[in-house]
Formats: structure tokens, sequence, C-alpha cells
């Protein structure tokens, strides 16, 4: 969605707004030093972890670990999507967002004709399950009642190739390239059209202002395939969307304990039947990340349910590796695998909702799942067993963000492999795997302390922090993307970044990076305390510069060597060469 809105009015609103006034009037804050500091609004604690910083725009609990700038807070706190927290900064600001690109407005009137159109096709779904006896004993013999068919608005698809269409033609004319564009209707390669959905049961699927943005639908008979969905669409997306069920369940006020995911659209409606509320459904594929990020908006805690056949423990396998990287301190995830044969909808109306709960209460935690299947592959007593189980464990625990969690789960390790807790931790961070949703460390003296950087991240952590290191650079050097690494890469990147933009603070950089595969390393850089004062990080980044230039020219050197010995080099390879070589000769005698 940033995209919708111009990255130089989000850098602008960053600058023009305090995130002390906007944090402020939510949290009370006092002076602490050069920063401020209150009680954390996202725990509770009763001494104040939560602290704010002026000059970097960046706020950081070092109690729970959120962090981040004056949108991200607001996205945190009020459970906002990434406009509507620019929308209201931009409202706090008094400036209006520019929506003003064509395409923008143009796809914005698009989408709504969308939504009118699905609207339509849902009237038209629930109008055919009344006419339908068919489909309502089935609905019957499923255990549905008739305040459940209502609250999630089911409907009928009537066997036929164009039933939809010839309703449309009729009360609708002109609307058929939109039936195609959201999935409702095929069109074939000969420019024959007609119905996705046929003899099915429809179930809407709604986006998190209550809008239909697409249909599952489930066959009568035993047809294939027997879940039908919608396809990819301008207003449907699968893996970033919303999960089935999520809309329904932000209707209930009061705090989420927890939500439970589900495989299938009925297991959710006959939990829900049943006073199972906090659950959501996947839409035909597994659950992602971005679904995972938001459903953590709402609760802390996420429980799996899965068949316990082999299919449903490779699904929730995937599951663990998905939600490896969010799990911050606080965060909890656990994972209910039913009896072979079973489902939610099966289970549930043979044990009751007593008898359901008392499963999800039982449900395995992550670290008592991941290291049960890990043992299946390993034989841990036995030595090199052991050896095997760590070499397994141990990329997956890197993909946990710094913390406590991380801690225990490298604890854990150790005690099951007989290897010093030291050990484990110096393999976890000898190669940190690329971690989208980082976590500081977390310290009594409420301090980040100083962990092993490489000098380049080192450089990289003063430059997120004091931008102005960076304005007046004296130091050239050559950009060979091909040659470089991914942090160095970055760190060019973030000087191009400043160059380009001069008034750039921690907050602008932080967002002009997020979402990417960076914004992990920068968030774990940006809540480093350094205790060299400006003057001396300025001479130290300026030493890593100068050293990085040289390791550059004599890397770019040694690639077109190389590529000498066995071809022969092109004019311009030959004289970007003999420059390299004299730009070297130029470093050693400076």
């Amino acid at each position: 969605m940033a995209r919708h809105i111009p990255e130089t009015f989000i850098n602008d609103l960053l600058l023009r707004v305090d995130i002390v006034d906007v944090i402020d009037h939510r949290v009370p804050l006092r002076k602490t030093g050069a920063n401020l500091s209150g009680l954390c609004p996202f725990h509770t604690e009763k001494t104040p972890s939560f602290t704010v910083s002026p000059t970097k725009q960046f706020y950081h609990c070092f109690g729970c670990g959120k962090h981040g700038n004056a949108i991200g807070f607001l996205m945190e706190l009020d459970r906002l999507e990434f406009v509507e927290a620019v929308e209201q900064l931009a409202a706090i600001a008094g400036v209006a967002v520019p929506y003003s690109q064509e395409r923008t407005q143009q796809q914005s009137t698009q989408h709504q004709s969308l939504y009118e159109l699905m609207l339509q096709a849902q009237e038209f779904y629930t109008q055919q399950l009344e006419q339908s006896r068919t489909a309502q004993q089935y609905l019957r013999q499923r255990g549905l009642n008739q305040q459940t068919i209502r609250h999630f608005k089911l409907g009928y698809a009537p066997a036929g190739w164009s039933q939809l269409l010839d309703y449309f033609n009729t009360h609708h004319p002109g609307a058929q390239n939109q039936l195609v564009q959201c999935g409702l209707v095929i069109r074939n390669d000969e420019g024959k059209t007609y119905d996705r959905f046929r003899d099915r049961i429809l179930f809407p699927i709604f986006n998190r202002k209550g809008q239909i943005v697409g249909f599952g639908g489930r066959v009568l008979g035993d047809g294939l395939p027997k879940y039908l969905n919608s396809p990819e669409s301008p207003i449907y997306h699968k893996g970033t969307g919303d999960l089935y069920g999520l809309y329904h369940l932000l209707q209930h006020s009061g705090n989420i304990p927890h939500i439970l995911i589900v495989e299938g659209y009925m297991d959710l409606i006959a939990l829900v039947q049943h006073g199972v509320t906090h659950v959501v459904a996947t839409l035909g594929t597994a659950t992602t990340r971005q679904h995972l990020e938001r459903l953590f908006r709402y609760t802390k805690k996420l429980i799996f349910c899965f068949d316990g056949d082999s299919a449903g423990r490779q699904a929730g396998w995937r599951a663990l590796e998905n939600i490896l990287p969010l799990m911050q301190d606080g965060h909890q995830a656990k994972f209910l695998f039913l009896p072979e044969g079973e489902d939610p909808d099966s289970i549930i109306r043979q044990e009751g909702v007593h008898n359901f709960n008392l499963r999800i209460d039982k449900a395995k935690p992550l670290v008592e799942f991941l290291f049960q299947e890990l043992r299946l592959k390993t034989d841990p007593t036995t030595l090199d067993g052991r050896a095997a189980l760590s070499q397994l464990a141990v990329p997956l625990l890197q993909k946990i963000p710094p913390g406590a969690y991380q801690q225990l789960m490298a604890e854990e390790l150790a005690r099951q492999v007989r290897i010093d807790n030291q050990k484990i931790q110096s393999l976890i961070t000898e190669q940190p795997s690329n971690q989208s949703v980082p976590y500081p460390l977390r310290t009594a003296q409420k301090k980040i302390p100083m962990p092993r950087l490489s000098p380049i991240e080192r450089a990289l952590s003063y430059l997120i922090q004091h931008p102005q290191i960076a304005r007046n650079p004296t130091i050239s050097i050559p950009y060979y993307a091909e040659t470089l690494p991914a942090t160095h890469q970055l760190l060019l990147s973030v000087m191009d970044f400043i160059k380009a933009n001069p008034h750039a603070n921690t907050a602008t950089l932080l967002q002009h990076w997020q979402g990417t595969e960076s914004a992990s390393i920068l968030s774990r850089l940006v809540i480093i305390d350094h205790i060299l004062p400006f003057a001396a990080m300025e001479q130290e980044f300026k030493e890593i510069l100068k050293s990085l230039s040289k390791n550059t020219i004599e890397l770019q050197i040694e690639a077109l060597m190389l590529k000498a010995s066995h071809s022969t080099l092109k004019n311009e390879e030959k004289i970007q060469l003999q420059q390299l070589i004299a730009q070297s000769k130029e470093s050693l005698s400076s």
C-alpha cells in the first residue's frame, strides 16, 4: 500500500512531525537525560522501560522490545494499516495526503466498483441459496443453523455455465469485463466466458473493512476440486491479504487472548457456531509471514491447528519456519494436532466446546514441536546424532530475533545436545540469518550492549543513528555490485540516500527500507548504544570507508585479472582495469 503515497511525502511528514508530540498524547513522558521515558503502552509494567529519542525520532521499549518511528507507533498502538497510519499522522501535522497521481485515483475508483460488483454477486448467491433445497439440506447436514449462515453471508452458485453471467447481463449490463477481472467469470483462449463457481456453497471472503474481496466454493457432490477459491485480483491478494474470518473476529470487542488458525472454511464456521470465536482460516494456501505479522497485531499468542496425519505435520513445520522470525519476546506460538482422520469441524461436534478448549490449552509450545520433529530425524542418544541435531537446529534458531526467547531456545538446544550454552550462543551468532523482524537484546541496565560487529556493521550503525556523519563524504568508493557483499552494498545505498536527502534522519532512513530484507539489519543496528563520542565515531567511520574503498578496488582488480587469465578482456574492461590499478597505487601512497 505504501506505493500509493509518494515516498517524498512520507519522508517530509516524518521530518515535520515530532515523535515526542505524537507519543506524549498517548504515553505520559518525562525527561531522562537526552531521551524521554514512560510506561510502555504495549505491555504491562510498573517501572518505565519505554524510551523516546527526539534526535533519532525513534521509540524503543527495553521491556517488550517494540521499536520504530512515529508511523510504526501508530500502526502498533491503534492496529492500523500503513496508509491509515500515514493519514492519521498527516492529520496531526495538519497536511493533506497527496493522492494526486492519476493512476492511484483510477485504481481507487476501479477498486470501489469491484467491491460493489462483489456485493452484488454475493446478493445473487444468497438469493440462490434461499431457492435451493439441495444446498440448504447440505448445510443442515453439516450442522449449520440459520443464524450462522446469515452471519457469514453464505450463498450458493447454481449449476450451469452462465447463471451469474445471465443475472448480471439482465440486472447490471456491461459488467462482464469486471466479472472476469475479479475472477467470478472465466474467459478462455477462444474468448468464450463462463461462471467460475458452479453447484457450490460459497463463502464470501471479507477484508478488514468488511468489503467482499473474493469467494471460496465447496462442491456439493464428489466433484473436484473439493474447494475452489477466487484467484488473485486487484482487490484480493492471498499471500498478504486478510485471512478468512479475521473480519468477524475483530468485531468482538475487548482483549483477544489468542487466535486459532485452522485450514478450512467449514472448520472455522463450525467452531464459531459452537462458541470458539477467536479463530481464522487459511484460504487454500499456507499461512504466510505477512499473515502472521498481521495477526500478531491483535494478539501475542497464535495457535496452529492441523490434522494429525503426515500432511498436517508437514504443514505445521512450514508454519513453524514462517513464524520463527516473528518470535520476539512476548510472542507465543503453539501447535495443536488433532487425531488422524479428524478435523476441527468433526472434533467439536463429537467432544463439544469445553473439551476442544482443553485441547487448545494442551497444544504443544513451539519449542516442544521443533525439537520433537528434529529428534525424529536424528538419534540424540549418540554423539553423531547430537551433532546432527545441533546442525539442524542452529539455522532455525538463527531466524529467531535476538532476545530472551532466542537465548532460552539456545539453552534448550544446549541441554539436548549436551554442549555448553556459550558454545551454542556462539554458533548462533557466527552466521546470523536474514531476519525481517529483528529484536534487541534486553539487559537489566536498559542498554543495548555492543555485540560483535564487523567494521561495515559498525559503520552502518553509526550512519543510521547519525546520518550527518556522511553528508560531506571525503572518500570515493567504486560501486561494483557484483563484487560487494550485501552489507557493503547497503552501506553505500544508505550513503547515497543521505546525499540525495540531506535532511534525512533515523526515522526516514528506516522508513525508506521498511519491508525489505535490509530492514532487519538496520533495525538491529539502530538500537545499539555506542559509548564513543561523535568525533571518534566520525573518525572511525572515515577509516572504515577508506578500508572499504581499498578492498573494493582490490576485489574488482582480482575479478578482472581472473577473467583475463581465461579470456580476452573487452576494451572497456581493459580501461577499467588500468584505472583501478592507478587508484590502488594512489590509495597505497596516501
